[in-house]
C-alpha cells in the first residue's frame, strides 16, 4: 500500500506530517477556549488541552487530536493498541452528531488513525481509515466548498494522489480515488494566504504553513523552503522545532538546526518528546558538540518503542570514533545489531543496521560531517588531499567517495562536475541498493531537470525506481515518480 507513504508518520525526512490535518475542523471561527485547548495539545500539553472547558464536539475532537499525539510521541506499542482503540471510540461518538464540525473532525482523525497504523506496520487497517477519511473529505469539499479546513485537508490529499504515476492513478481512479498534484499544491498555498490574511484562522497558519513546506520539499523538489522562510516561528511547538531542525540539517545547515534546537524549552507541562532528543542528539555529533552522547543517551532512555534506538547507537559509534575511543565505539555498534528487528525499524535505524556491518571509514565519515555543515569547498579540499583509491577500501567507499564529491559541487552550483562525480559514484555502487546511490540518481535527474534535459533526468528517476530491497524505498520511489511526472 505505497498510496499510504504521502501520510505515514515516519520520524525521517522531514517526518511528523500527521500535524497537517490537526486541529483545523472547526465550521465558524473557534470559541476562544477552543484556540487555548489547541495552543496546549500543540505544545504537548495534552491533560491540559483535554481539562479545558469546551461544548461536546470540541471536546471530542481535542481528546482525538491529543489520544493521538500520546500514541505517536510514545512509540510504545501498547499504547499505540491504546491509542487506535480511544481514536475510534471518539470517531464513533462524533458519527451520532450532524453537524460541519463533527463531519470534518471525523475525516481528520480517520487519516490520523491511518498514518499511526500505517507507521506501525498494519496497513490492511490502514487502507481502510484512509479510504474512510477520503470519501468523508471529498464530502466535506462538497458541502464547504471554500471553508478553509475543507480545503486544507482536500489540498494535501490531492498532493498525494496527485504525486502517484500515471498508471496507478488511472487505476485508483476505477474505485473513485483522484487528485492532481498541481492543484493540490495551489490550494494549500491558498490555504496558507487565508490564514496570514484572516484573523479569525490566524492559529491555523503553523498548519496550513507545514502542509505548504512539507509538499513543496517532499513532493515539488523544493528543498531550500523550510518554515521560518515562509514566516512561521519553529519555537512555537516541540514539533515545529523538530521539523524546523530536520528541514534545515537535510538542507545542510546543521549549525542552524543545532543552534535552533538550543533555543527550544519545553513548557513544564508537556510530555517529553523523544525524537526531539534523538534529532538534537544527532546533529550535536555533526556539529561536534560535547553534549552530543547525553542527549542520545538521554533518548535511549526516554523512548517506550524501538524507534530511531538502533539509529541513535549509530550517532554514539560515529561520535566515539571521532573521539579516537575505540571501547566505546564497539560497544555502540555492538548494540545497533543487537537491535536488528525490522518489523519494527524505521528507515533510519534500518540504515544503521546495514552500516554497522562495515567497518568506518574516518577520512569518509569526517567528510560527511563537513558536508552536513554546509563546509563544501572545505570537504571538496578533504576529499581530495588523498585519492579515493588510496583511502577506500572497496567499490563502495569509493561510490560514497565520489557521491560526496558529487554534492558539494552540487551545493556550490557546479553542475557539470557535479554530474559527473555522481555517475562515477552510480558506477562504482553497480546495483547495489544504498542511501548514496539512490539519492545519487535522484539528484543527477534533478540537475538534468534543472538544465532542461528532461529526457536524461528520467533515465536517472527511472533507475531509482528500480530499488526495491532498500530502507526508505518508499520515499525514494515517490521523488523518483514525482521528478517523472514533473519532466512530461
Amino acid at each position: 500500500m505505497r498510496l499510504l507513504s504521502t501520510y505515514s508518520l515516519k520520524r525521517t525526512t522531514i517526518g511528523l506530517s500527521f500535524l497537517l490535518f490537526a486541529q483545523c475542523v472547526i465550521a465558524v471561527p473557534p470559541s476562544q477556549n477552543y484556540v487555548t485547548a489547541y495552543e496546549y495539545a500543540w505544545q504537548l500539553r495534552l491533560n491540559e488541552a483535554e481539562s479545558v472547558a469546551l461544548q461536546k464536539n470540541e471536546r471530542e475532537h481535542i481528546k482525538g487530536i491529543a489520544t493521538f499525539l500520546r500514541g505517536y510521541i510514545s512509540d510504545e506499542e501498547t499504547q499505540y493498541k491504546q491509542t487506535t482503540g480511544e481514536l475510534s471510540n471518539v470517531i464513533s461518538k462524533l458519527q451520532k452528531e450532524d453537524d460541519s464540525f463533527s463531519k470534518t473532525a471525523i475525516a481528520e482523525l480517520y487519516i490520523l488513525s491511518a498514518s499511526l497504523k500505517a507507521k506501525h506496520g498494519n496497513r490492511i487497517a490502514a487502507a481502510l481509515d484512509f479510504w474512510r477519511g477520503y470519501r468523508k473529505a471529498k464530502s466535506n469539499l462538497n458541502k464547504y466548498s471554500g471553508y478553509l479546513p475543507a480545503e486544507l485537508h482536500w489540498g494535501i490529499i490531492e498532493c498525494g494522489l496527485g504525486s502517484l504515476p500515471a498508471h496507478l492513478q488511472q487505476y485508483l481512479s476505477w474505485v473513485g480515488f483522484s487528485g492532481d498534484l498541481d492543484e493540490g499544491i495551489e490550494r494549500l498555498k491558498a490555504c496558507y494566504a487565508q490564514t496570514k490574511s484572516e484573523v479569525d484562522w490566524k492559529h491555523l497558519s503553523i498548519l496550513t504553513g507545514l502542509a505548504y513546506v512539507t509538499t513543496q520539499v517532499q513532493l515539488n523538489n523544493q528543498n531550500h523552503v523550510n518554515l521560518e522562510n515562509i514566516g512561521l516561528n519553529p519555537l512555537q511547538s516541540p514539533i515545529t522545532v523538530a521539523i524546523e531542525a530536520k528541514l534545515l540539517f537535510d538542507n545542510s545547515k546543521a549549525q542552524q538546526a543545532y543552534d535552533l534546537m538550543e533555543k527550544h524549552q519545553y513548557h513544564p507541562n508537556a510530555s517529553v518528546f523523544p525524537y526531539l532528543t534523538y534529532t538534537h542528539g544527532r546533529i550535536a555529533v555533526t556539529v561536534n558538540k560535547t553534549n552530543a552522547a547525553d542527549l542520545l543517551n538521554a533518548f535511549i532512555d526516554q523512548t517506550e518503542g524501538d524507534f530511531f534506538v538502533a539509529s541513535a547507537h549509530r550517532y554514539l559509534w560515529w561520535h566515539y570514533t571521532l573521539l579516537d575511543n575505540h571501547a566505546l565505539a564497539k560497544h555502540h555498534r555492538e548494540a545497533i545489531k543487537c537491535n536488528n528487528r525490522n518489523n519494527t525499524l524505521t528507515g533510519a535505524d534500518q540504515l544503521a543496521v546495514y552500516e554497522a556491518q562495515f567497518d568506518l571509514n574516518k577520512h569518509l565519515l569526517d567528510a560527511r560531517l563537513l558536508y552536513d555543515r554546509g563546509a563544501f569547498s572545505k570537504c571538496i579540499r578533504h576529499l581530495t588531499s588523498q585519492r579515493a583509491n588510496d583511502i577506500c577500501k572497496n567499490d563502495r567507499e569509493r561510490g560514497e567517495y565520489f557521491y560526496r564529491l558529487g554534492r558539494c559541487h552540487q551545493n556550490l552550483n557546479q553542475n557539470q562536475e557535479a554530474l559527473k562525480r555522481l555517475d562515477q559514484s552510480i558506477a562504482f555502487f553497480n546495483n547495489l541498493e544504498t542511501f548514496e546511490r539512490g539519492n545519487a540518481l535522484i539528484q543527477a535527474g534533478s540537475i538534468n531537470e534543472h538544465l532542461d534535459d528532461c529526457k536524461r533526468a528520467t533515465e536517472y528517476y527511472k533507475q531509482a525506481l528500480s530499488f526495491s530491497d532498500y530502507p526508505f524505498v518508499e520515499g525514494l520511489h515517490q521523488k523518483a515518480k514525482s521528478g517523472i511526472k514533473r519532466c512530461k
